[in-house]
């Protein structure tokens, strides 16, 4: 999925990557300057359409969006349930070809 998605953004600088990391307090963050996606697979597999959703949001974050500029996913943020694992989003962000 994350190769995909990756892929499907002309905007993504070459060579950038997704790490599958244990993450304290997040979900997921890029470090644009490194490329690299930092993502905690663990607490998303089981959510599969939240984890499209959040690596399209990081990609954008790799092509140089910030929140709240508008840009692609830059205003999504994951739903958590009350016990705070991850719930499910119901739809699927869109990607431009």
């Amino acid at each position: 999925m994350a190769r995909k998605i990756l892929a499907n953004r002309n905007c993504v600088p070459g060579f950038a990557r997704v790490v599958d990391a244990v993450l304290k307090d997040q979900i997921a963050f890029t470090l644009p300057d490194t490329k690299t996606v930092y993502v905690d697979g663990d607490r998303l597999e089981s959510t599969p359409t939240t984890f499209h959703n959040v690596l399209v949001h990081e990609s954008s974050h790799l092509c140089g969006s910030v929140h709240g500029d508008g840009s692609l996913a830059m205003d999504y943020q994951v739903t958590l349930w009350p016990n705070l694992t991850v719930k499910d989003d119901e739809r699927r962000i869109l990607v431009p070809k």
